[in-house]
Order: structure tokens, then sequence, then C-alpha cells
């Protein structure tokens, strides 16, 4: 498969400290990318992650850090900048293929579009199962003894000699650690007079892409940068206060091993 792409940058944020930068946001100063310094060996060798980790991570395609729409600074300078593409293995110019008689090369191209993600401070953390809501009482009745054997019917709980003493084994669950993972600051509300939403930052999203069409090398230019077939359909992911969908995450998750 081949790609064409345009006007991509990343930026990553991760670990108990931010550790570095991986490339730039598009519009945004170089001072802020100045205070983000890498770690000597020194400090990284003093720093455990015992309380856990925070990730946040911001992504931009042909949009705007500021408000995570379109950049129309740079989308307006020519209409070929804000577009993606892609071409099947086999569609490429001057492959014959069965039934063709002039082979041109075919691309799927989504035109005049952008794409932004934001997630903010997701936190990665040990924790037993017992300190989950769902490990209280009144979660007993979820306990399913199958979940927990081999193909064999041997159960897989340690120190549980049959998973069917649902007392003996949802006790032993409680005991295991697992990788806990949720947003603290997690929260959102809604006004359907306004239809305005409120918080829903955990996660931000937005894609949007004004035309796609198949369109083809006219032996001048590549297909990608052609215009030729107009467009099939459109797409746009947004929210009412902005270009970003917002998303909140209530709730933690578990992950482990048995």
């Amino acid at each position: 498969m081949s790609l064409f792409m345009q006007r991509q940058c990343i930026a990553l944020l991760s670990g108990v400290l931010v550790v570095a930068s991986i490339g730039a946001s598009v519009g945004s100063s170089v001072g802020n990318a100045a205070e983000l310094a890498p770690l000597s060996d020194e400090q990284l060798g003093g720093i455990s992650g015992q309380e856990g980790v925070l990730l946040s991570q911001e992504y931009y395609y042909n949009s705007n850090p500021a408000t995570g729409g379109r950049d129309d600074a740079y989308c307006n300078a020519n209409p070929l900048n804000c577009r993606f593409t892609w071409q099947v293995a086999g569609r490429e110019q001057g492959v014959a293929q069965p039934g063709m008689a002039n082979p041109r090369g075919e691309w799927l191209v989504y035109k005049d579009g952008y794409m932004s993600l934001s997630v903010k401070r997701l936190s990665l953390n040990a924790a037993f199962l017992g300190e989950g809501i769902s490990a209280g009482t009144a979660y007993n009745s979820f306990y399913n003894a199958e979940r927990f054997k081999d193909s064999a019917g041997n159960c897989l709980l340690e120190g549980v000699s049959d998973c069917g003493d649902a007392t003996v084994a949802r006790d032993q669950i409680r005991l295991m650690p697992g990788m806990r993972s949720f947003y603290p600051e997690t929260g959102g509300s809604y006004n359907p007079a306004t239809r305005q939403t409120t918080g829903y930052d955990d996660a931000k999203f937005a894609l949007h892409f004004t035309g796609l069409a198949i369109e083809y090398d006219n032996g001048v230019s590549p297909g990608y940068l052609e215009n030729a077939q107009g467009s099939f359909m459109g797409l746009t992911i947004a929210d009412n206060n902005g270009p970003m969908a917002g998303i909140a995450f209530g709730g933690d998750f578990y992950l482990y091993g048995f």
C-alpha cells in the first residue's frame, strides 16, 4: 500500500515526568517546545513510577492545535494541501491488470480533510482487584466460574481447586494484582436548553473531509494531486462546542492475568 500524506505533526507527552516532545504541533510556539528538556540518566534512575503514570497525547493532521479544527492558513494556500490519499497494491501506474487495456494509477483521495486527537491525563497504576467498585458483595452474582477454567475444565485460579466454589474463588480474585486505568479528572454535563456540553475533555476527536473520490494518474501528474472526479461523499465528526467532539470516560478499567 502506498501512502501520500501532508502536514502531519505529532506531539507526545508521557511518563511520570515529561521526558521529551516528538515533533512539534502546527502553529505552536517554539517557546513551549523549549520548556521540554530531556531527563538525564541520573534523573531517570530516581524515578520508580510507584505512584503511577499519566499519559497525554496530541495529534494534529492538517489542523490547528489552538482549535482542533481546519488549518485555514495552510489549506487555503493551496487546495491540494489538505488531503490524504492511499493506493491499493496492484493499482499502481503502468501495472497491467486483467481487463484493463490502458492501466492507470488509481488513488482513493480524501479531499480538504483534517484530523485532531487529544488524550488528557490517562492514569495507569497498579492496584488489587479488590479495590474496584465491582469487587463489592453487591456484584457477587456477576461471577462466572467458566471464565476461569481451561478447555479441560480445570480451575486456573491460584490456590483454588474448584472454581465452582464461588466464595473461595471471589476472595482469591479480590487479592489478585492488576493494572488499573482511569481518567482522574473525568466529568461532564449537557445543557439541553443551549445544547452545549461542559467537560467531556478526557479525549477529544475531530475528523473531517469535504470530498472523497477515486482519482487517476493522467500521465502528467499523479492521481493523488488530481481533482477531476469530484466527490461521492463527505464526513464530519465534531461537537456543538467546536470542531472537536468531547468524550468522558467514567469508571475504571483493570487488566489482569491468571
